[in-house]
């Protein structure tokens, strides 16, 4: 079994188990299609795996909340067993943003945001074609349930369940009835009403481009991301298991 193996600095133990469990390890291949499965350590690792999309299961270490992962403490057993196939799958969705016909991909959410300080533009967002909200802020997060574990909620919004569920929360919003949303990924549209400064789409974390006041950000779920899960992976929910 050959496995990729993503990682801030050389992860020496890492390649050792999987050859010592008869795997072949790959440090950082260029095309992930090439193995047979990953192993990611820590967050960026994880995210730098999304612009491109990924096909093969996804096996994190020390990815943060929302991410099922392992620990590194239990990160050598867990390699061991991804490599004799003990593992089952979990899919977590990826967020397709869409502005003029470019599309960008994001695990964790995607946001909208004024490139100047203390600069606000107006939004508006509308699910299945019906507008839900108009508001003026600083910006908007759109976040996966992955991604409502972090910054979305630090602003405010609900941390969500596994599914397909956004969590949607103004930044610093000027003036709302409510502070936030849960609504269908699916047919999501986040549209620029007016800006006072540019508006900028950063896709986990990433500065993707800019946004026009009048252009929308069509978001919907069309890839998933493969997440294994052994003995060893902490679920996303306490006392939810991990398989």
């Amino acid at each position: 079994m050959k496995i990729g193996v993503f990682a801030p600095s050389p992860a020496t133990a890492i390649i050792d188990a999987i050859t010592d469990a008869g795997g072949e390890a790959v440090t950082a291949p260029a095309e992930t299609d090439d193995v047979d499965a990953l192993v990611t350590v820590g967050e960026e690792a994880l995210l730098a795996l999304v612009p491109d999309g990924v096909s093969v299961p996804v096996l994190p270490i020390d990815a943060a909340a929302g991410i099922p992962s392992v620990t590194a403490d239990d990160a050598l057993d867990a390699v061991t067993a991804l490599v004799a196939g003990d593992y089952d799958t979990e899919t977590v969705p990826l967020l397709s943003a869409t502005v003029d016909e470019r599309t960008v991909r994001a695990l964790r959410d995607v946001m909208l945001v004024t490139t100047e300080p203390a600069r606000i533009s107006e939004y508006a967002i509308s699910s299945a074609g019906e507008r839900v909200a108009e508001f003026r802020a600083d910006g908007v997060v759109v976040a996966t349930p992955a991604g409502s574990h972090g910054y979305a909620r630090a602003a405010g919004g609900s941390v969500v369940a596994p599914g397909e569920l956004a969590s949607i929360v103004p930044i610093s919003p000027f003036a709302i009835d409510r502070s936030h949303w849960v609504l269908p990924m699916a047919d999501l549209s986040i549209a620029v009403v007016r800006d006072e400064a540019e508006v900028e789409l950063l896709a986990d974390t990433r500065r993707e481009l800019i946004v026009p006041a009048g252009s929308s950000v069509d978001i919907s779920v069309t890839e998933t991301v493969s997440i294994a899960v052994v003995a060893e992976t902490t679920p996303v929910l306490p006392g939810s298991g991990a398989r």
